[in-house]
């Protein structure tokens, strides 16, 4: 029998405990006996491990001579007393000093998602970050160790694997998704999850859940309280006024939450994982460092919503979004199942078996779930490129209609100093602002792409003035500047789209400092605005330019000469 020690913060939150039961229960399943050490904490804690620790240790990290080392010197004698060969550390808390204080015949395994140094034989992170996933720990491990990165290694309960939610008895066929499967009729009230995980401070919540039931009374909302969770009143005077608002204290599991859930809104953690194996669409938010994400690296995993901070005075904003999200469903079940990697909620077995492998065995196990993280990317993003409808305008240029999987890049690029200087709203443009405008905007955007590269977005809208129909648009650059060549062939395009709307005029307002643009919309046939009708109709579409900053400039349809 092997015997394997577990050593965990256990005061950085229930997600880090929660993973080691689920690793632990997968060794037990493989016939070896575990024990758990932790920090010193609640019973409501520990006891969710209980049935999986052959026995419990607390290590008092309050202690004044409390160190790294006397916490080894601790394990090492548990160590030796239990006859374990094997110690699994999961601590943002402990690194280099302590592995290296273990006592040299043990076997090191690292859980860890900070790309800290580290001194151990196998190392596990499954935060994925894109193309950047293989290189996070670049000289920061011994030569020997063996590394397995990516979400393939999520560390989740059985119930989460997919084979247990496609044979759910629904009365679905199981080559459904499974979100056909969780919801198969879209007229049942919808549902909303809201967890900040174990812990978090639920006053922040307080003023999002305020506005959400006062705008959304029908809404049948969960919400999760941890054990670690503080400031419960906050929420509880809100439940007692409202029927709809369902407290969860200290759930073993999420699963029959997130299967009646319609959207999830709260903190991003472990939850990332469970909501890719689930399929369900989600709004996150980050209020814990490991909790950083790239936007672009999660929607590899079909997450799109997510903001890299949320206060609470942002609570009225986040129930806007929430309900114009669920008013939206059947786009954002798209975004979600367009996930380019797949969690399939086996990564606990995965370990299990890199972990009791020969050490010949560990290196293959390693190439191989490496090249299957790959070999899915591509495969998924060749198959996501294919449903794109492009229209070739030469033979080394195509332009396309944007949609919602442009979302994050979108902003991205109109955030960018090189195009923020030039626009009429030059600040920042939040992330969560940009989600509200994108499910309410009847601009219509393009995305110009050279050689398959992209290059920029062109869009435009109608509006009718005082009984006058106005076309206005604008362009910008998706990375770096563009050449005139490129953006001259863009606006040819998209005023050539407009020559049939014979009773409409084209208005435009421009820097002026931005001689590119002045030059190239000279070019094109667009003059000084006169009328003065037209002034003000340009004043209604862009109130932030004023006449000192700016040139406003008109052309009617009927001139339109390419």
């Amino acid at each position: 029998m092997i015997n394997f020690a577990i050593r965990v913060a256990s005061q950085q939150g229930i997600g880090h405990l929660m993973r080691m039961k689920w690793l632990a229960h997968a060794l037990i399943q493989r016939g070896c006996q575990v024990i758990f050490i932790l920090d010193e904490c609640t019973q409501a804690s520990w006891q969710n491990i209980t049935d999986v620790a052959e026995q419990l240790y607390f290590v008092n990290i309050g202690n004044s001579r409390y160190s790294q080392h006397s916490d080894a010197f601790f394990t090492n004698e548990i160590l030796v007393k239990h006859q374990c060969q094997r110690l699994i550390i999961d601590s943002y808390q402990l690194g280099v000093e302590y592995e290296r204080a273990i006592d040299k015949q043990v076997n090191i395994t690292v859980f860890d998602d900070l790309a800290r140094e580290h001194h151990c034989h196998q190392l596990f992170d499954m935060k994925w970050c894109a193309e950047h996933t293989d290189k996070r720990y670049k000289d920061k491990l011994p030569d020997e160790c063996q590394r397995y990165l990516g979400p393939a290694f999520a560390l989740l309960a059985p119930g989460y694997r997919q084979q247990n939610f496609n044979t759910k008895s629904r009365g679905v066929h199981s080559n459904h998704t499974i979100r056909q499967t969780i919801h198969p009729s879209a007229s049942k009230n919808q549902n909303l999850l809201i967890s900040l995980g174990g812990g978090g401070d639920l006053s922040l919540l307080e003023p999002f859940i305020y506005h959400l039931v006062e705008r959304a009374p029908a809404l049948q909302i969960n919400l999760v309280v941890g054990p670690q969770a503080i400031n419960h009143q906050s929420v509880e005077c809100v439940a007692a006024e409202h029927t709809n608002l369902t407290l969860i204290n200290h759930p073993k599991s999420l699963i029959s939450y997130y299967e009646q859930a319609d959207l999830f809104v709260g903190a991003l953690g472990t939850s990332l994982y469970e909501l890719a194996a689930c399929q369900l669409p989600a709004i996150t938010f980050s209020i814990a460092d490991n909790q950083e994400n790239d936007i672009l690296a999660l929607e590899d995993l079909g997450h799109y919503f997510h903001l890299d901070s949320y206060y609470a005075a942002q609570g009225e904003k986040l129930a806007a979004l929430t309900q114009l999200v669920l008013q939206q469903l059947p786009r954002v079940n798209t975004l979600r199942t367009s996930a380019k990697l797949t969690v399939d909620g086996c990564g606990a077995e995965r370990v299990a078996e890199v972990l009791l492998a020969p050490n010949s065995a560990q290196h293959e196990l390693t190439r191989d779930h490496v090249k299957y993280d790959k070999d899915q990317l591509e495969s998924n993003k060749k198959q996501a490129s294919r449903g794109y409808s492009s229209e070739p305008l030469t033979d080394k240029v195509a332009i396309r209609q944007v949609d919602d999987q442009d979302i994050n890049r979108y902003l991205n690029a109109r955030n960018l100093p090189v195009n923020a200087q030039r626009m009429t709203i030059n600040e920042e443009i939040p992330r969560l602002s940009h989600y509200h405008w994108w499910f309410t905007t009847d601009r219509v955007s393009y995305l110009l792409s050279e050689n398959g590269q992209d290059r920029l977005y062109i869009w435009d809208s109608k509006q009718q003035i005082n009984g006058q129909d106005y076309l206005y648009g604008g362009w910008f650059t998706a990375a770096g500047e563009v050449p005139f060549n490129l953006a001259m062939l863009a606006l040819k395009w998209q005023l050539s789209r407009s020559k049939t709307e014979h009773t409409a005029t084209w208005l435009a307002v421009i820097h002026k400092e931005n001689k590119f643009v002045n030059l190239l919309n000279q070019y094109m046939g667009f003059k000084e605005t006169r009328c003065e009708q037209a002034i003000a109709a340009t004043q209604v579409l862009f109130p932030c330019a004023t006449a000192a900053q700016f040139n406003y400039v008109s052309l009617a349809c009927k001139d339109i000469h390419l």
